[in-house]
């Protein structure tokens, strides 16, 4: 086979053979960044098993921690059931399907409301659903952490968070 055709071949290649690994690195800031291109500088991220895009395994439930004093709160906790922390989702669409659960029940007659906030303020929005899913997302990190607020937008729950990464197929 000729020389600049392999050359070409194994250019092609290059992309699948990084498919399962994330780069994570510093920006000239110091903050932390995610890329699926290599960060001068930077790590490795190595994916291990496949892409994850159902149900989160049991095990994989999260609570975060919160700096509201709990005896303020009227919620005991709030957890994202699903996608699992450090998951990997692909989706054609640059989503992310959420699943929540929340205790004592969601008070919709006092104005509560699950905020949702992506990527630490770079995107926000609000449910009384208990499923949900966010789209228009680019491929990479993205920590998406949720709590219950009140009619006036105050934090009334504990919060939780997960990071997943997103893959477009």
């Amino acid at each position: 086979m000729n020389p600049l055709m392999v050359f070409l071949l194994a250019l092609l290649l290059l992309p699948m053979a990084s498919a399962g690994e994330i780069y994570r690195g510093r920006d000239a800031n110091g903050v932390t960044v995610y890329s699926d291109q290599p960060i001068p500088g930077g790590e490795v991220i190595r994916l291990e098993g496949p892409p994850v895009s159902g149900e989160a395994p049991p095990q994989a439930r999260i609570e975060a921690p919160n700096p509201v004093p709990a005896a303020v709160l009227p919620y005991d906790q709030l957890m994202i059931l699903r996608p699992a922390d450090q998951a990997v989702i692909e989706d054609p669409e640059g989503g992310i399907p959420l699943e929540f659960s929340v205790s004592p029940r969601l008070r919709l007659a006092d104005g509560h409301r699950i905020r949702i906030d992506v990527d630490q303020g770079k995107g926000e929005l609000f449910t009384t659903l208990n499923r949900f899913k966010l789209t228009g997302l680019q491929p990479g990190a993205h920590l998406v952490t949720v709590w219950v607020v009140d009619r006036q937008g105050r934090q009334v729950s504990p919060e939780a968070r997960v990071e997943v990464f997103l893959r477009r197929p």
